[in-house]
């Protein structure tokens, strides 16, 4: 066992992983010193990496928040995970301490050696991530709308929102990468398009915008000839939108329904 192993053992934050699972995350984590006053993560700059603090303390510097810190076993810089927003805040050093940092490429190389460890960790840092967003209430305000089709539903649920795209245009999209390629060139009207699975958090992001209340309604139309794709993501954002009472669609009725229903 590594050194970094028996520090990240030590964490409240990781109890509910094992030693194995430990030893393993760990060797993603590098460890670096920082000093009071250092600035950690600057306001404006986008995340490229999220970290855990093990020693001192970080301060959060924003005139709208109540005098914010974080100490060791805390996470730092994890609601990039959630969203690709620039941070509002800078990070600054309130004593001498030390982080644990990954980057989101150190992420990317964990999915795919370890995918349920790495999901694991998402997860966790997620969760905190939404803790913070609701404790500060930093909640985007423009409401969204999920997208998605199997590939031979694609064609009818674009010709049905170029009809409706002054309605569209009123709402950011979380939708695949080729849909969304394919929505910005048939719609005239200006559009915010975000691919939550390029995010970090992948389909967590969409789980957590249900949870903040942004998301107004998912659209996924479904071929109903084709076999089940059996994805526990999708199961489980379709539990949230139960849960928290989101408009659902899984054919064209439905989805005519609701567009008229934004009006």
């Amino acid at each position: 066992m590594s050194s970094k192993s028996d520090i990240f053992l030590g964490l409240d934050i990781f109890k509910d992983f094992y030693t194995e699972e430990i030893d393993i995350i760990s060797e993603y984590f590098s460890i670096h010193k920082f000093f009071d006053l250092q600035v950690l993560m600057p306001q404006k700059s986008k995340d490229t990496a999220f970290g855990v603090i093990l020693d001192g303390e970080v301060s959060i510097m924003d005139d709208h928040l109540d005098n914010q810190s974080r100490i060791p076993g805390d996470f730092l810089g994890e609601t990039a995970l959630l969203q690709s927003t620039p941070r509002k805040a800078d990070y600054v050093a309130a004593s001498d301490g030390a982080i644990a940092i990954m980057t989101f490429d150190d992420i990317d190389k964990l999915k795919q050696k370890n995918p349920h460890l790495a999901v694991k960790l998402i997860h966790i840092a997620a969760q905190s991530g939404l803790q913070h967003i609701f404790k500060n209430g930093l909640i985007q305000q423009q409401e969204s709308l999920v997208l998605m089709a199997d590939l031979n539903q694609v064609s009818d649920l674009v010709s049905l929102i170029f009809k409706n795209q002054e309605i569209i245009s009123r709402f950011c999209l979380l939708t695949s990468p080729i849909l969304g390629e394919i929505i910005q060139s048939e719609i005239q009207q200006k559009i915010h398009i975000i691919n939550p699975y390029l995010l970090v958090g992948g389909s967590n992001t969409i789980g957590s915008k249900i949870i903040l209340g942004n998301v107004k309604a998912l659209i996924n139309l479904k071929d109903p000839f084709a076999a089940p794709s059996n994805s526990g993501s999708l199961e489980a954002i379709l539990r949230l939108c139960h849960l928290y009472q989101v408009l659902v669609a899984l054919n064209l009725a439905t989805t005519q329904l609701i567009l008229k229903s934004l009006v």
